[in-house]
């Protein structure tokens, strides 16, 4: 069996006259184009029906990949990052892992979707999270008289303006935690 390229001369050519045969001529010259060149037959059927061209070895193939996550995962993912005070993806998905189950009725996605949310990961949903932009008002600490550009924000923090040692500790961990109860919805713990 030789192997040999043949050139989009040749080919264009080969094309027409493939067209305008018969059914039983079109094998024989299948038959002969596969011979020839060393193609697989579907390879070779897909080149004369034309289909499919030769492409430059040196530039790579790039398909896109198929989505997995729909709207409906991300619409949910936005809900129940509103649901649990938007804490991060990997809390997200560990409050997930317990209270998924008890949220079934409140969420309301299909059984399909209900299962790729089982199975999301932190950083699927750090993507899909990423797309929505947080409401602008929605800020969390206090600013500390470092930021403060204006002496208002200043003495609303003290009488004084500076904040004592112990305040400024607080304020840095202003995250809020969340502790779910096992067994109850966020309904009945909210």
């Amino acid at each position: 069996m030789c192997t040999y390229k043949p050139s989009e001369q040749y080919l264009t050519k080969l094309r027409d006259r493939y067209r305008k045969s018969t059914n039983k001529q079109r094998g024989k010259i299948l038959d002969e184009f596969v011979q020839t060149t060393g193609y697989h037959r579907k390879h070779a059927v897909a080149l004369l029906h034309g289909t499919r061209r030769h492409r430059n070895p040196k530039i790579p193939i790039r398909r896109l990949r198929r989505r997995i996550y729909l709207a409906e995962d991300k619409r949910a993912v936005l809900w129940l990052a509103e649901l649990f005070d938007q804490i991060s993806s990997m809390r997200l998905r560990a409050a997930m892992d317990v209270e998924l189950e008890h949220l079934r009725n409140d969420l309301e996605v299909s059984r399909v979707c209900f299962k790729r949310l089982q199975q999301i990961s932190p950083s699927t949903m750090d993507l899909l999270r990423r797309t929505e932009r947080r409401p602008v008002g929605h800020r969390r600490g206090v600013p500390t008289p470092a930021r403060c550009s204006s002496n208002k924000l200043r003495s609303a923090l003290s009488p004084t303006g500076m904040k004592s040692a112990r305040d400024s500790r607080r304020s840095t961990s202003y995250r809020r935690r969340v502790v779910i109860p096992t067994g109850l919805s966020p309904v009945q713990w909210m």
